[in-house]
């Protein structure tokens, strides 16, 4: 039996049985490629949820294993001295995406391997083989079916088999070109923004070159952001960094360094491979750019503010990491805010205990328990806006459009976490078909199809989610992407089929909302329960397809009937109050809370 690791059908072998390693092989917009052929499909492994959630933790305790051996390694490399927490910030989200990653094909190898004892496969050539630049390169390639090849290739040979070995006739000039598009469609954001960037300069000039309080990433409306630093008395404001990266510039020396990467000590079988893997996909800019990156970072940034307040900043945003990393070596206090849906409510979120761990103060949306100095509860702004235009709205929408809003992720697994993952998304679609054959024709005529927009190319992948539905479904428009923040208010009733940001948005501006999800692929954790257990009693989230379509065609006539009834709005009001946190006094709040929090600037992030 062959073995097809991705769906780079060229590296398969047509001629013998296929066992696909997942789903992910088999795309829809690629079916000439695998229709007709005698193939088997590996069930999706993290279905047992005891073994994905085992496999969460191991993963979390290796992580900071990890975290400390590179942290060591990297020190002694640059002849600098800093803090794990340091490092944390610079390298924490890549690491825990590739090491997620690494595990999960690992652990799909060794299962396919006790499935077919010989296989035979066809892995890339380390010709072909590249290595990422940033944190946004190698998250952005985890989704990609070339990397993925790369990956599979690696550990295929770590793991002791031979095979052999092909170059791809893609390269690595079709990584450089998405990273030209994406720098391409920042600038043009930015050019978008250049009033406000003149407006951050005379702030900061007024300011003495640089604020007390710096607000970087905010992902809030520009107005939002001057109204609260106008409101601080120029206390808090938007800040600019000076210096920014040519990531292009930056190139793999594969010097003794890299190779160093390698001997890094190991604790397990899966800890020896997945350092063998290092040398080749260790982010350039931690390595070889470090120097001229930290430099240029330090030579444009001589001063620092009291505290630095970001949203997503910490992710991907690297002239910020590296001022943020540096900033917590002088005492800066470092404030993280939480920017979506999940954190507090999924049972596990990579990334909230990532920032966690760098912040010395955490800002969440009503989730807080025992609110103290690292975590509290703080209105969001842009909540807070859509509670306030639901109090002054008179009258409900009448239109006649069910807006359905999907997500997507990317094909692989990239981190465990509090959603579908790998072939997990194959079963994800079918919900959406059973959502969809359950409405009757009318119902579906007058519904609209959101799918998920984004980073990476995410909307290549919800697109194939609509063009299943509108194949099996023709009635069903697409949306018309639209800003969402207007949609929500042209829309009859709005269903979400998943956990994102957007139902708690629908559910502080008190617009008619139906939620179904698989509940065994998007869990709570258990405080989380009473709350989601109140939604479910009150008819707005359903546990599957049929009955939320069935709740959907019930109160299509008079959806306020419904949604305006007592029990509703107690189980949506106490929600809101718990995940989605408003305030009209939002920037009241914000001012002397940052106020403060910089009143006591000792520090308490490992």
């Amino acid at each position: 039996m062959f073995l097809a690791t991705t769906a780079l059908s060229e590296f398969w072998d047509k001629q013998q049985e296929i066992l696909f390693l997942g789903y992910w092989c088999l795309r829809d917009d690629r079916r000439p490629d695998w229709e007709g052929l005698k193939y088997q499909v590996l069930p999706s492994l993290w279905d047992d949820r005891r073994r994905f959630y085992d496999s969460a933790r191991y993963l979390d305790e290796c992580g900071e294993r990890m975290l400390n051996r590179l942290s060591s390694y990297l020190n002694e490399s640059h002849g600098v001295s800093h803090s794990q927490r340091y490092w944390r910030i610079l390298i924490g989200t890549w690491l825990f995406h590739y090491l997620h990653s690494i595990y999960d094909r690992y652990i799909h190898l060794q299962e396919a391997t006790k499935l077919v004892s010989r296989m035979q496969t066809v892995i890339l050539d380390s010709e072909s083989f590249m290595t990422p630049i940033s944190t946004d390169d190698g998250i952005h390639w985890l989704g990609q079916d070339l990397y993925n090849l790369q990956l599979y290739s690696q550990l295929w040979q770590l793991m002791g088999f031979s095979v052999s070995s092909r170059r791809a006739a893609l390269t690595g000039q079709n990584f450089c070109n998405v990273r030209k598009r994406l720098r391409w469609r920042d600038t043009a954001h930015n050019l978008l923004r250049v009033g406000a960037r003149y407006a951050e300069r005379a702030a900061q000039y007024l300011r003495g070159g640089c604020p007390a309080i710096a607000l970087c990433d905010m992902s809030m409306p520009l107005g939002m952001l001057w109204r609260l630093a106008l409101q601080s008395r120029l206390h808090a404001v938007p800040f600019k960094f000076a210096c920014d990266f040519d990531l292009a510039a930056f190139g793999v020396v594969g010097d003794r360094q890299r190779r160093g990467l390698a001997t890094l000590p190991a604790s397990s079988e899966f800890e020896r491979v997945f350092i063998e893997t290092l040398p080749q996909n260790f982010p350039v800019l931690y390595l070889e750019g470090y120097a001229r990156a930290r430099n240029a970072t330090l030579a444009n940034h001589s001063r620092f503010p009291q505290a630095i307040v970001s949203e997503t900043g910490w992710a991907f945003n690297e002239p910020f990491k590296f001022f943020a990393a540096e900033a917590s070596e002088r005492a800066v206090r470092l404030i993280a805010v939480q920017h979506g849906g999940g954190y507090g409510l999924s049972r596990h979120t990579p990334y909230e205990l990532h920032e966690a761990r760098i912040a010395d103060s955490y800002l969440v949306w009503g989730w807080a328990e025992d609110e103290g100095q690292s975590k509290s509860n703080w209105p969001n702004p842009k909540l807070s806006a859509l509670a306030a235009r639901a109090a002054r709205r008179k009258d409900p929408c009448k239109a006649e459009t069910v807006l359905f809003v999907a997500t997507a992720d990317l094909p692989y697994l990239t981190r465990f976490y509090h959603r579908p993952v790998g072939s997990q998304w194959e079963n994800y679609s079918v919900w959406q078909q059973r959502f969809f054959l359950a409405l009757s024709n009318q119902s579906r005529s007058v519904t609209r199809f959101r799918h998920q927009t984004g980073r990476w190319g995410l909307e290549e992948f919800g697109k194939l989610f609509l063009e299943r539905i509108r194949q099996r479904f023709p009635e069903v428009q697409p949306d018309d992407g639209a800003a969402f923040f207007e949609k929500i208010w042209s829309s009859r009733i709005i269903v979400f089929d998943n956990q994102g940001t957007g139902f708690l948005e629908t559910l502080a501006a008190n617009v008619p909302t139906i939620l179904f999800w698989n509940p065994q692929q998007w869990e709570v954790r258990m405080e989380a329960e009473p709350h989601v257990q109140r939604l479910r009693e009150a008819g707005i989230l359903w546990d599957s397809p049929e009955t939320a379509a069935e709740k959907v065609a019930r109160i299509y006539d008079d959806p306020w009937a419904w949604w305006g009834s007592d029990e509703v709005q107690e189980a949506r009001r106490r929600f809101v109050e718990r995940y989605a946190l408003g305030r009209a006094d939002w920037a009241d709040t914000w001012v002397q809370g940052l106020n403060g929090l910089c009143s006591n600037r000792s520090t308490s992030a490992v």
